[in-house]
C-alpha cells in the first residue's frame, strides 16, 4: 500500500502532497480531493516505447527517504531493467512559491543505457512555461514550469524528457493556481530552491528541539520543588527557598515556552 507524503513551507496551510512510491504529485486520493487541487501528475520511467510506472514495482524501490534522515526532501532510486532512476522533491518555502505549495521535482538518469522519463497530466502545459522570464510584465497562468530538458508530446498529449547517464530533468508543480512572472531558471534555480528549503526546515527542528530540551529541564524542575514542597519538610526557610526555587522555574517555563506546571504551595 501507498501513502500520502505532505509537503509544504513551515507554517503554510497550504499543502503538497507525493506519493510515498514516488509516482506522483498531487494524485487523486478521492473524489472530493481533486477538486481543490490545481494540476496532479503521474511519472513513468524506462527505456523509450517501455516505460513504466515510477515505483510500480515495490522489491526495485529504494525510498522514500529523507535527506540527512529528517529533512522534508524525499528521495527515491528506482531500478528498470539495467537502468537506475532517482528522484528527488521537495516544497518551496520562499515566496511567491510557498504561497501555491509549489513542488519541485528533479530526475536523474544515475546508470545504464539512456532511458525517458514521462509526465502524464490533466491538462495541457504552457509551452512558454519554461523556466524562462515572460515579456516586461507579463503574467500567465502555468500549472507548473520545465526546464529545458522536457518536450511537450502533442499526440500523446505527455511531457517527456529523453536522458543519458548522469543527466537531470528538473520541473515545479503548482499544487494551486497561481499567476505570477516567470523566473529565469535552471538546474541552478532548483539546486539554489533545495538549499534553502533545507536550511530553512534544519534551523526550525534545531530550534524546536532546543526549546524543547529547555522546557522539559525546567519542568523536572517545577517537578522536584513540588515533591519538596509536599513533602515532610515543612520549616519555614526550606519552604521559603522552595517558592523561591519556583517563582525562578515558573519564569523559565515562560521564556522557553513550554507549558506550565500547576504547582501548589502548602499554606
Amino acid at each position: 500500500m501507498h501513502y500520502i507524503i505532505a509537503l509544504s513551507a513551515p507554517h503554510e496551510p497550504k499543502k503538497g502532497r507525493v506519493i510515498s512510491n514516488g509516482s506522483g504529485i498531487n494524485l487523486r486520493y478521492k473524489r472530493s480531493h481533486a477538486s481543490r487541487l490545481c494540476l496532479f501528475v503521474a511519472f513513468s520511467v524506462g527505456e523509450v516505447g517501455k516505460e513504466e510506472k515510477f515505483g510500480g514495482d515495490l522489491p526495485r524501490l529504494d525510498g522514500p527517504r529523507y535527506q540527512e534522515g529528517y529533512l522534508p526532501i524525499v528521495e527515491w532510486n528506482y531500478q528498470v531493467g539495467a537502468s537506475t532512476y532517482s528522484q528527488q522533491a521537495f516544497a518551496c518555502v520562499e515566496s511567491p512559491l510557498k504561497e501555491t505549495a509549489t513542488i519541485m521535482a528533479q530526475f536523474m538518469l544515475r546508470d545504464g543505457p539512456p532511458g525517458r522519463v514521462v509526465a502524464t497530466s490533466r491538462g495541457q502545459p504552457d509551452r512558454r512555461a519554461r523556466w524562462a522570464s515572460d515579456p516586461p510584465g507579463g503574467r500567465r497562468e502555468s500549472p507548473f514550469w520545465l526546464d529545458e530538458h522536457w518536450t511537450w508530446d502533442e499526440t500523446q498529449k505527455r511531457l517527456t524528457a529523453d536522458l543519458v547517464p548522469g543527466s537531470q530533468a528538473c520541473l515545479a508543480v503548482f499544487t494551486m493556481p497561481w499567476k505570477c512572472p516567470r523566473p529565469s531558471a535552471d538546474r541552478d534555480k532548483y539546486r539554489e530552491q533545495q538549499t534553502k528549503c533545507a536550511a530553512t526546515w534544519s534551523k526550525l527542528i534545531k530550534q524546536s528541539a532546543s526549546s524543547r530540551s529547555r522546557g522539559a529541564c525546567e519542568q523536572c524542575l517545577a517537578r522536584a520543588v513540588d515533591r519538596q514542597l509536599h513533602g515532610p519538610v515543612r520549616r519555614p526557610a526550606v519552604v521559603q527557598r522552595l517558592r523561591l526555587l519556583r517563582a525562578i522555574a515558573r519564569d523559565r517555563l515562560r521564556r522557553s515556552g513550554a507549558r506550565s506546571i500547576g504547582v501548589r504551595v502548602p499554606a
